[in-house]
């Protein structure tokens, strides 16, 4: 048996996941179908596309990735594995 909590002026984002499916709907204006036509290009041109933004700086991964191996405790289950 699931409960629902339901509050009047919840803000999508902060919304419990144990809710009935028609109360998160109803939150951003969604239908089970999806959304329409019409409501898909008012919203492609009110936010624009649904895509990620590049990272500022160019590519960064080489430097994150070696500097999360580089930390102490990273460092230290290195020298455990190779023992």
């Amino acid at each position: 048996m699931t409960e629902t909590i339901t509050q009047a002026s919840t803000p999508a984002a902060a919304l419990d996941p144990t809710e009935a499916v028609e109360d998160l709907l109803r939150s951003p204006k969604t239908h089970t179908e999806g959304l329409s036509s019409r409501e898909a290009q008012r919203r492609l041109a009110q936010y624009g596309p649904n895509q990620l933004s590049p990272a500022p700086g160019g590519v960064q991964w080489p430097r994150e990735l070696a500097r999360q191996l580089s930390r102490p405790l990273a460092l230290l289950l290195w020298v455990a594995a190779l023992l």
